[in-house]
């Protein structure tokens, strides 16, 4: 492939990802030899790409490759890591983990990266729980407010799982962690608030209404089908009718499912049958 062969390629990959046709932009990506390729933003948007389609480890090899000549600067070190910890390569993780960190000490997306990391690793909810508290004292955050407040479940810190729901109602008001924070609190059996009564209502009732547009939308699908399937028997029926007129034959009657016959008298008995008694053949010795 030449360069203006590659020029072509890399123009395509971002047209596509910019209309969020990723697994086609990946294909053409696939295609192509990157270490030729210095131009960060293209190896930048063939990173997204690839990590929309969820081939981490294409993703992360190609990260490597800007990594070592030095491109992308902290948030491709930070990208990096993630790759590292979604392909499970712990070590490389830890290792990249702390080279941003030190690069990043007043950036607080080091906790959230951290925690991805540990989580990955399976360490306790305790320890879990230590470093997204930690994160909250310096950043207010509904998604990882509210997994804190799971993991204060996980954990048997009722008090603190309270409060933690309380606060994500009060400071947020609306939206999918709300919602999951009042139900939180109504496991753990405590009384919500008017503000929060009316969110768990308007939850149950949006449920009810999903539950009630699949029955019709099922509904819909199954007269669909059964028309289809009507539409394919005249369809055959058609069929047989013009073949039997091309080689003269009469058509061949069609038929009602015939109606239940009841009968108003009881049918006769009939008698069973026996099979008649055979005599013994009797064998009568020759002489001789």
């Amino acid at each position: 492939m030449n360069k203006y062969e590659l020029g072509i390629k890399i123009d395509q990959i971002k047209k596509l990802a910019a209309k969020k046709e990723y697994a086609e932009a990946a294909a053409i990506a696939k295609d192509i030899n990157w270490t030729k390729v210095k131009d960060w933003q293209a190896l930048a948007t063939a990173i997204n790409v690839q990590e929309a389609v969820g081939d981490y480890e294409e993703a992360r090899d190609m990260a490597i490759l800007a990594y070592n000549r030095n491109l992308g600067g902290r948030k491709l070190v930070y990208k990096l890591t993630e790759f590292f910890i979604k392909v499970g390569d712990f070590d490389n993780a830890n290792e990249l983990y702390e080279e941003y960190s030190k690069s990043s000490q007043h950036d607080v997306s080091r906790f959230i990266l951290y925690y991805d990391l540990r989580k990955a690793q399976k360490a306790s909810d305790n320890e879990l729980v230590s470093i997204l508290e930690e994160y909250r004292d310096h950043e207010i955050d509904e998604k990882y407010m509210y997994e804190l407040a799971r993991l204060y479940y996980k954990t048997g810190r009722k008090e603190e799982c309270i409060k933690t729901c309380d606060n994500i109602v009060l400071w947020f008001q609306d939206g999918t962690y709300v919602e999951k924070a009042v139900q939180l609190k109504e496991k753990l059996g405590v009384v919500l608030t008017k503000t929060q009564k009316g969110i768990l209502d308007d939850v149950m009732k949006r449920k009810s209404d999903d539950e009630a547009n699949k029955e019709e939308l099922f509904a819909k699908q199954k007269e669909l089908a059964n028309l289809k399937r009507d539409e394919v028997e005249d369809v055959f029926r058609e069929e047989d009718e013009k073949e039997q007129k091309a080689s003269g034959k009469q058509p061949a009657p069609t038929f009602a499912h015939p109606k239940a016959i009841i009968c108003k008298e009881p049918p006769k008995t009939i008698p069973s049958l026996r099979c008649p008694e055979t005599k013994p053949i009797k064998v009568h010795a020759t002489s001789g």
